[in-house]
């Protein structure tokens, strides 16, 4: 093909627009890569991750125990209310099985877990770690027989017609379980309508604040001024 044949298919080609430039460039975009802020924290959110940085921290202290170890006892610090803003952090759990005669065991507490959470780039995201393992973190606690902190709660509100109590799931019965689709119907019927309930006791406390706070101004209006003694 000569000089002058190239040129004109060339000039016959249609010229590429700035959009189309973008969209080329985008598809040579990795699309598996962790891009946004959320995406990036999902990506940190591995359990594994956590374990390690728990099971550094017992060693340093003088506690070798193994990552499994490590691993169970986050999931129960958890389900006990290790994700709660007010929970004291002295407490604790036990990490590893019992064993008899052990004189000096490794505890894990809510002031370590957190301190491993920051470590991990986690920090204050110990409720996020426990939504995405949420699953995990029942089925543990269903084998160690640990109820969520809910389920005194749960069992105390009124039960529609023909409804009976889940006894059999009350390690589900924590609030970070309610977008958790493994969590059994039951339950979530019963976190929802928990959650019902504290919205309207939020709504009735605002209104007679709000009613209490209007009777105050009603009464500073219509109260006599004092006068003003003379010298």
């Amino acid at each position: 093909m000569t000089n002058r044949a190239e040129k004109t298919k060339n000039k016959m080609k249609p010229r590429l627009t700035k959009f189309d430039i973008l969209l080329k460039k985008a598809e040579m975009y990795d699309h598996k890569v962790p891009r946004f802020a959320d995406e990036r924290l999902e990506r940190k959110m591995d359990s594994d991750a956590v374990s390690e940085k728990v099971q550094r921290l017992l060693k340093k202290k003088g506690y070798p125990v193994t990552l499994e170890d490590s691993t169970i006892a986050i999931y129960q610090l958890i389900q006990k209310g290790g994700a709660l803003k007010n929970i004291d952090p002295s407490y604790y759990v036990l990490v590893g099985p019992v064993i008899t005669g052990t004189e000096n065991p490794a505890y894990l507490t809510v002031a370590m877990l957190k301190d491993a959470f920051k470590k991990c780039g986690l920090d204050g995201k110990i409720r996020q770690f426990a939504r995405k393992h949420a699953s995990e973190i029942a089925k543990i606690s269903e084998v160690l027989n640990r109820p969520g902190l809910l389920t005194t709660s749960l069992w105390e509100l009124p039960l529609d017609e023909a409804q009976t109590f889940p006894w059999k799931s009350i390690a589900w019965m924590s609030d970070f379980q309610s977008s958790n689709p493994d969590c059994p119907v039951d339950v979530k019927v019963l976190l929802s309508k928990l959650a019902e309930r504290k919205r309207e006791m939020q709504i009735l406390e605002s209104k007679k604040t709000n009613i209490a706070k209007s009777t105050f101004k009603a009464k500073k209006k219509t109260a006599p001024k004092k006068k003003k003694s003379g010298k």
